[in-house]
């Protein structure tokens, strides 16, 4: 899974930061929950990242799933992107 940043998006994100504490919940989290299946679990895992950073989760922070990126793909077809993010300044 691919993770794009955006250059245009939403302006709702803003700069947030990690506790020691959010860190090690969301270490705790992976080690009982991800086993490593992308397909099975990247979403739960980049939208418990996103809340370990002090988003309320992915989406409130401004980003998207499986966005379509045109002749993305290795054969220059549509592809898409794991998880599309805004810029944040």
């Amino acid at each position: 899974m691919g993770i794009a940043k955006s250059t245009y998006g939403n302006s709702q994100s803003q700069m947030v930061s990690a506790t020691p504490e959010s860190l090690d919940k969301f270490v705790n989290f992976c080690k009982q929950h991800i086993k490593g299946q992308e397909k099975k679990e990247a979403q739960t895992f980049l939208d418990r990242f996103f809340v370990a950073f002090g988003h309320e989760g992915a989406l409130e922070a401004g980003a998207s799933y499986e966005e379509a990126i045109k002749k993305g793909s290795k054969k220059g077809k549509t592809g898409f992107a794991g998880m599309e993010t805004p810029c944040v300044d």
